[in-house]
């Protein structure tokens, strides 16, 4: 697959189990985007040189849209021989939940993950933290699924 693919992959992905991008929770965009991760390389993204990485992110934002508690799943793509950003690109899964003082209280974070064969490792910690377990199973506000450069 080329990066710029990656959505329109992902998308097939979640209608094949059933699912629209729209109706997911948390915990079914990021098994959908682990499976994606797991399932289906990069074209000329290797792996050893990061260049397909997936990334879980979370916190409390107001990026200009107004404030939210988002958690986030990225795939980032770097193609080999680029210059600086120039074949950097990003599909990023982002859900968004209304501001509370207990989505407050969870200090934003992040994780890397840079091979499939750390996948698993990823995953547990992705879904022991106490941001995936407050929210996985919740119907955000919205959600985003958008590819872009960096």
């Amino acid at each position: 697959m080329k990066p710029n693919s990656s959505k329109r992959e992902l998308e097939q992905i979640i209608q094949r189990s059933g699912s629209t991008v729209t109706a997911l929770t948390l915990a079914e965009g990021l098994r959908h985007m682990l499976t994606f991760y797991q399932n289906v390389r990069a074209e000329n993204c290797p792996l050893d040189a990061d260049g397909d990485m997936l990334l879980f992110q979370w916190g409390t934002f107001d990026w200009g849209q107004g404030r939210f508690f988002q958690c986030n799943i990225t795939r980032q793509f770097i193609s080999a021989n680029s210059a600086g950003d120039e074949g950097m690109s990003q599909l990023s899964l982002t859900f968004y939940y209304a501001p509370s003082a207990a989505y407050d209280a969870l200090k934003a974070g992040n994780r890397w993950c840079n091979s499939p064969s750390a996948l698993a490792e990823f995953e547990a910690f992705a879904t022991g933290t106490e941001a995936f377990r407050s929210v996985a199973h919740t119907k955000p506000a919205k959600l985003s699924l958008q590819l872009g450069g960096v």
